[in-house]
């Protein structure tokens, strides 16, 4: 059982313990045997009692450690896809989303053309361009560099400060969660051991 008012909700926990599973959850894209789930105040799914809002409806957006961009379609082409996508890239709101990833010099790039960070920060933007009203990352710099990581990290920091958009990361770094989270829930074998804010949860032995 697990309540928070984020804005940034880090999940951490050692492999195994249930993070994936628990954001899969949220978007949608795996139905547990029982439970509830809440975004805002919208129940998503509920069992017993019958709710199920499929995965699309939800308006959330999952970022995945694998950017998972579409490989025959350039950066715009990719931050386009959602419906709606490209009338919001065109806007206000959309430039500032460009300006705080910094990708607009790669619109025109084709995603084999593109570093390890560079597909990251336009999965993000494409994330942010579904307008999502949460935002969910899976490890989203687990595969990249030390230097990568950060440079995402910082990243992430600027679309929690200056776009405003909640967010659940799960991560297994300490220093992601101290610099990005106001929330900290940490999983053992599938079940919730603390929460609080990262500073204080992660003074606890059984934590690290």
């Amino acid at each position: 059982e697990l309540a928070s008012r984020g804005p940034a909700l880090g999940i951490f926990g050692p492999s195994g313990s249930g993070k994936t599973t628990l954001l899969r959850a949220i978007a949608g894209l795996f139905r547990p045997e029982t439970g509830r789930i809440t975004v805002g105040d919208r129940v998503v799914f509920a069992r017993p009692g019958g709710v199920w809002i499929p995965p699309e409806q939800r308006r959330l957006a999952l970022v995945t450690q694998d950017s998972l961009l579409f490989p025959h379609r350039s950066v715009r082409g990719n931050l386009a896809f959602a419906p709606g996508a490209a009338e919001r890239l065109s806007a206000p709101a959309g430039h500032r989303i460009l300006e705080v990833l910094r990708i607009a010099p790669l619109l025109a790039r084709r995603i084999e053309n593109l570093s390890g960070g560079e597909r990251q920060r336009v999965a993000i933007g494409r994330a942010l361009l579904a307008d999502p009203s949460l935002l969910l990352l899976d490890e989203p710099t687990s595969a990249l560099d030390a230097e990568l990581s950060r440079d995402v990290l910082g990243l992430l920091m600027q679309v929690k400060q200056a776009l405003a958009v909640p967010m659940i990361f799960v991560t297994h770094r300490a220093s992601e969660l101290l610099a990005l989270a106001d929330d900290c829930a940490v999983l053992e074998a599938g079940r919730l051991v603390a929460q609080g804010l990262p500073v204080e949860v992660l003074k606890r032995p059984r934590a690290l």
